[in-house]
């Protein structure tokens, strides 16, 4: 499990962080917990919830990674500075989670492996 270490008058005083992305993996890192969400949710595999995310994506215009920044910070851990950041978006995604968009998806498999 990682930590953070914070020096606080020459102690040092380490805090579990087992919620913080391994280092350049932000994007991936929101990604996979929106999708982990998706699939709690609704009870859908990973592609379907990468479909959901992508479908959501191309309805709002609005690149991947932001849907799933506000999916996870602004809807799931409530974060009110992201919620007044993106408040358009985070209704919007509300919106498609109380509609049960991902009937839409439900269908999908995932990709077959070639040669079968």
């Amino acid at each position: 499990m990682p930590s953070v270490s914070v020096a606080a008058e020459d102690q040092q005083v380490s805090v579990p962080g087992d919620h913080l992305p391994p280092p350049g993996a932000d994007g991936r890192y929101l990604l996979e917990r929106a999708k982990g969400a998706l699939m709690m949710r609704y009870g859908i595999d990973s592609y379907q919830a990468l479909a959901v995310l992508v479908h959501w994506s191309r309805q709002a215009r609005t690149p991947l990674s932001l849907v799933a920044h506000t999916l996870v910070h602004g809807i799931c851990e409530g974060n009110p500075q992201t919620a007044a950041r993106e408040r358009a978006l985070a209704r919007w995604l509300e919106q498609q989670l109380r509609h049960h968009d991902v009937d839409l998806v439900r269908s999908t498999s995932p990709p077959a492996a070639r040669g079968q």
